[in-house]
């Protein structure tokens, strides 16, 4: 239907009457004054109108007019002669390019391409994507490629709940895809949602540069405020909510990017724990990546959230693994507040050589496989992070670990949180040397103050492969308990312990004391513990009072022993001290003095450190040799400190 406009020779096609919140439903339309609305009679169903000129010293046209509610306030009001109030519209969007009707009233696949056509002459361009929920139903896979300057596209929404584009997966495969063949384009995408009508084959958005070509300095990707979902998990019409995309953004060759502020999500199934469906075919894991950065160099990637996602962050040197000679590799990286609720592997990095700069910190893993699985980086930091691991009865796949290390270099892992019992199998932290190359090597890893919440929630917490290199490993202040706090078995090269406070345990022999023989070594049981740090206090026992026992699976290697003797008043002779190991006396530990006739004896002494494991027995005997038994008195005290 088209209503004739006397005064300027063009037709307007007629649309729907627009709501308080709805898009307006765009029209084809032909050139008009601005100058000629007051003097025409506009219907009311008449959803916008294109004019070729506007008020003097304003910029070349065409402007789009969109009818007002209300008498505006501003001055870019216009006013028909009917009574009808129009406005400018905001900024350039879609419907100054194409038909875009509000309620998925027809195809934005037209006017998108026609903004890329425009955009490529130009030099670049940007849009914004107005209110509503608008359908593509046509194929938009562009490229971008300006070979001697650079060229920038931009897509703005206002807002991931008022600004919605829903790809038609009976119609098209993908969504929006940019591609280029050299480093120049420059891509924002900001403020939209795109939402999946049934089961998409392909990913909702796409801005992919070379992995080689030459270099670029500058940034080439800013991406924030996107929402991507199944249409029915948005409108919320109908239950099991099984829209969705089956990969997600691929931002492939960016440089020094900016992805903040996004949620991506699979599709919605019910409670997973009820589910209880770990395979790779299950359901929760229909959308196979959230975020691809192979070649990215220097991405920063905060605030987002990867829901039902089964690999939601991968960046490699190269997709298909190792990579080719002379082409750019993934390089420094930080993720902050990265979300990852119920995925196999969190993040995955792969690079064929170790750069530095990858920052993993205050992000949120719940996994199957790995929570971040790194191969190739130095000078990292895992920092401040939650992990999760899913319940698994299936041996056949690999034991999962929390936090595996391949060819990595100065590595720090400090006051990370491993929470909730899954796979008994499962491993902490995991450092593996997999590399057959030469100057391959995982190596210098810090392990500090992480912590285990509860009982049983892993078997191993950390395990040391073979091959790899030194490793500094300091027992996290667990509330709970794993059964092996350190797995070094098969490495060379033992997890050492030469940067942590020592652990102390205070013992003292109260009053009556104890009577010792004359000329015989004997052993000193002690009756009270003075004091103990929580990681050692079970190394003394009352049922066994002569005997310290370094406690096992908390990667104890060294103790040192403080030692007071009182001896009771008798005739002269010597008075020794001697440290025993294993039931093997410590001969340069020795202490020997002789005592005065009729007056007490105080010895003290302090060892060296003194190399132990796990279960080694200390004792210490004393002797005397007055000619008659004498006891001891209350100063006979003992300091042992653990590290």
């Amino acid at each position: 239907m088209t209503q004739p406009i006397t005064s300027s020779e063009f037709e307007a096609e007629l649309g729907p009457a627009p709501g308080p919140k709805q898009n307006l439903a765009a029209l084809e339309t032909g050139p008009m004054l601005a100058s000629d609305i007051p003097s025409v009679n506009i219907n009311e169903q008449v959803p916008a109108v294109e004019l070729v000129g506007h008020d003097a010293a304003s910029m070349a046209s065409p402007y789009l007019y969109v009818p007002a509610l209300n008498q505006p306030a501003h001055p870019l009001r216009k006013r028909s002669k009917n009574g009808k109030w129009f406005e400018l519209a905001q900024t350039v969007d879609l419907r100054h390019f194409g038909k875009v009707v509000d309620n998925r009233g027809a195809d934005i696949g037209p006017a998108l391409r026609n903004f890329m056509d425009f955009a490529r002459e130009k030099g670049g361009g940007a849009i914004v994507i107005p209110p509503g929920i608008f359908s593509l139903e046509s194929p938009f896979d562009e490229s971008v490629d300006l070979p001697n300057d650079n060229i920038g596209i931009g897509i703005y929404g206002m807002g991931t709940e008022v600004s919605r584009l829903v790809v038609d997966g009976a119609s098209v495969s993908h969504g929006l895809l940019f591609s280029s063949t050299n480093r120049a384009p420059y891509f924002h995408f900001e403020r939209f949602a795109i939402l999946a009508d049934g089961r998409v084959d392909g990913r909702p958005l796409a801005a992919t540069l070379p992995l080689n070509g030459g270099a670029r300095r500058n940034c080439s990707h800013v991406i924030r405020d996107l929402l991507v979902q199944g249409y029915d998990t948005h409108v919320t019409s109908g239950y099991p909510y099984d829209d969705h995309f089956t990969k997600g953004l691929d931002f492939t060759g960016a440089w020094r990017m900016v992805c903040e502020n996004c949620h991506i999500s699979g599709p919605i199934v019910p409670n997973v724990k009820q589910l209880n469906d770990w395979t790779d075919s299950s359901v929760i894991w229909r959308m196979e990546d959230g975020l691809v950065i192979d070649g990215a160099y220097a991405p920063i990637i905060r605030d987002i959230q990867f829901y039902f996602v089964a690999r939601p962050v991968i960046c490699r040197g190269h997709p298909d693994g190792a990579q080719d000679p002379g082409v750019i590799e993934a390089e420094r990286a930080l993720f902050h507040n990265v979300r990852c609720p119920t995925c196999k592997i969190g993040i995955e990095w792969f690079r064929t050589g170790a750069e530095p700069e990858l920052v993993i910190s205050d992000c949120f893993f719940d996994f199957r496989d790995h929570g971040v699985k790194i191969k190739g980086s130095r000078l990292g930091q895992i920092h401040r992070n939650a992990f999760f691991q899913k319940t698994n009865t299936n041996t056949a796949w690999s034991a999962p670990a929390d936090i595996y290390l391949d060819h990595c270099i100065d590595f720090n892992i400090d006051h990370n949180m491993h929470h909730e019992q899954g796979d008994t199998r499962r491993v902490g932290v995991r450092m593996v040397d997999t590399g057959t190359t030469a100057g391959h090597v995982t190596d210098r890893i810090e392990i500090r103050k992480n912590r285990v919440t509860a009982v049983s929630v892993m078997q191993t917490y950390f395990k040391k492969g073979a091959g790899t290199g030194q490793a500094v490993y300091e027992p996290g202040a667990f509330q709970g308990s794993v059964a092996v706090e350190v797995d070094d078995d098969e490495a060379d090269e033992k997890a050492s312990l030469t940067l942590r406070e020592p652990y102390g345990l205070s013992l003292s022999l109260d009053a009556p004391g104890q009577s010792l023989a004359d000329d015989s070594w004997e052993t000193l049981a002690w009756t009270t513990k003075l004091s103990a740090h929580d990681r050692v206090d079970d190394a003394w026992d009352a049922a066994a009072p002569g005997q310290i026992v370094v406690p096992p699976n908390h990667a104890i290697t060294r103790v040192r022993l403080r030692a007071t003797a009182e001896f009771a008043q008798g005739e002269a002779g010597l008075r020794r001290l001697q440290v025993v190991l294993n039931g093997v006396p410590r001969s340069d530990l020795d202490i020997a003095v002789p005592a005065l006739a009729g007056q007490p004896a105080v010895l003290s002494g302090s060892t060296d450190w003194v190399e132990v494991g796990g279960g080694d027995i200390l004792e210490l005997r004393v002797l005397q040799s007055s000619g008659a038994a004498l006891g001891t008195g209350a100063s006979t005290t003992l300091t042992a400190s653990f590290r």
